[in-house]
């Protein structure tokens, strides 16, 4: 007659498990302490907007910021558009002119505002438009900055971008990805590979 039920080794496995569980559940209920929980189906490559993608630029633009985000759809007929986020103010001036003013009110960590010179750094670093060598990259997501001709600064806080040819649909289809994050031109700076 065959045994009925379960094994020694399945039940040891089964306990340790709960106890696993347990302990998983209590350190990751929400607390003063947790930063960020995300949930993933492909392993996390890299938040850097300079070549991050998929997942990665979802994260990225979470943890950084872009001139402007995608609005919340409210339901699937609406068209995609985008509302403003670290920029208070942006607007095209003809075709291949773009005018930006950044809020006022944005600091990086170190407690230094985000800045015109911020937006110029992210976007020429992707580019390959920075010639300084130590931040010199070749970057995944280059071809996505390859019609900026360069970015004017106008003050700490605005300033002007300009495209070699017209793209009609660059506020919507490059600011709002990873692509479009701004990375503080301070700390990128000084890291030793970037």
């Amino acid at each position: 007659m065959k045994a009925v039920g379960i094994s020694r080794r399945r039940l040891i496995g089964s306990v340790c498990a709960l106890g696993a569980m347990n302990i998983t559940r209590r350190a990751n209920a929400c607390s003063g302490n947790a930063l960020l929980k995300i949930r993933r189906r492909t392993t996390f490559r890299t938040f850097d907007p300079a070549d991050c993608w998929g997942e990665d630029s979802v994260i990225s633009c979470n943890i950084l910021a872009p001139l402007v985000r995608f609005r919340r759809r409210d339901n699937d007929d609406d068209a995609w558009s985008v509302v403003n986020h670290l920029a208070s103010d942006i607007n095209q001036d003809d075709e291949v002119v773009y005018t930006f003013k950044l809020r006022n009110d944005e600091d990086w960590p170190s407690g230094s505002k985000i800045s015109a010179a911020d937006v110029k750094f992210s976007f020429d670093r992707i580019a390959g438009l920075d010639t300084s060598s130590q931040n010199q990259i070749v970057a995944d997501n280059r071809y996505l900055w390859s019609n900026l001709d360069h970015i004017e600064i106008q003050n700490n806080f605005s300033g002007i971008i300009r495209l070699k040819s017209k793209d009609p649909e660059f506020i919507t289809n490059k600011l709002p990805i990873g692509a479009g994050c701004i990375v503080n031109q301070t700390h990128v700076s000084n890291l030793s590979d970037r």
